[in-house]
């Protein structure tokens, strides 16, 4: 038996970041975009993205999540394989007690800081978080 490693060689691929096929997550109402999380009713447990009627109990509510949050957290992306950089994601903290990963959009050169007010929007089938323009 030969300790050679084998002569072949297997390139790796990267993993896509999310997986092709995903329940909907948001809904647009008068304007405003609304996620769609799960809440239990017993305990009050958050799920994002509600699960299917099939992989969910009984006891889940649908209940529409939105449309502005804070920022809790945020990092912005150099290095990827699998999309274009630099791109920002951020931890986002919703009314009721969600906290939802979202991808973070904002002007380049603007300041971007924790506890900033965002608001959801949507557009080509995927939904983001963006700094709220005071009006």
């Amino acid at each position: 038996m030969s300790d050679d490693p084998p002569s072949h060689h297997t390139e790796l691929q990267p993993l896509p970041d999310l997986a092709p096929e995903r329940p909907l997550e948001f809904v647009e109402d008068g304007g405003d975009v609304l996620l769609l999380a799960g809440q239990s009713v017993q305990t009050g447990a958050w799920t994002f993205p509600v699960p299917p009627p099939a992989d969910r109990d009984d006891a889940t509510s649908e209940i529409r999540v939105g449309p502005t949050g804070t920022l809790y957290s945020f990092s912005t992306i150099h290095v990827s394989s699998t999309r274009p950089v630099p791109y920002t994601l951020g931890y986002v903290d919703f009314p009721g007690g969600l906290r939802v990963l979202a991808v973070v959009k904002h002007d380049e050169g603007a300041e971007l800081a924790c506890d900033t007010k965002v608001v959801l929007r949507c557009g080509d089938g995927q939904w983001w978080v963006e700094p709220e323009v005071a009006s």
